[in-house]
């Protein structure tokens, strides 16, 4: 197998279980893919000065929760129905995911600067 090929059958993105006693269930969080972090990050930076991301937690994690197969569990356009939901439970989920994709509290007060 060649080097392109193996990078682009390379199956590298990681599932992590979660529980979350207020809603009930566990959920999964994954690595978003590198084309999903460039779009949060631009969306995050192109809203500095206008008032910032609206629900950049929500935005954030909706590309990270999952099934257990890694399918994630909510679209980009419900957002809201995720940001409606308590805000203890979606930070400290926030919080996970973005250790789980190598965002460090650095980065994230970085991007608040921009």
């Amino acid at each position: 197998m060649d080097i392109k090929a193996a990078i682009l059958s390379s199956t590298t993105k990681k599932i992590k279980k979660v529980e979350v006693p207020e809603w009930g269930t566990p959920v999964f969080m994954r690595t978003m893919t590198a084309g999903e972090r460039d779009a949060w990050e631009l969306a995050w930076l192109d809203k500095q000065g206008k008032g910032g991301v609206a629900n950049f937690r929500s935005v954030f994690l909706v590309k990270c929760l999952c099934d257990e197969n890694g399918t994630r569990l909510f679209a980009d356009n419900e957002v809201e129905q995720l940001a409606a939901q308590d805000s203890k439970v979606v930070n400290r989920l926030f919080e996970i995911a973005r250790e789980q994709n190598g965002l460090t509290s650095d980065q994230v007060d970085e991007l608040a600067k921009n």
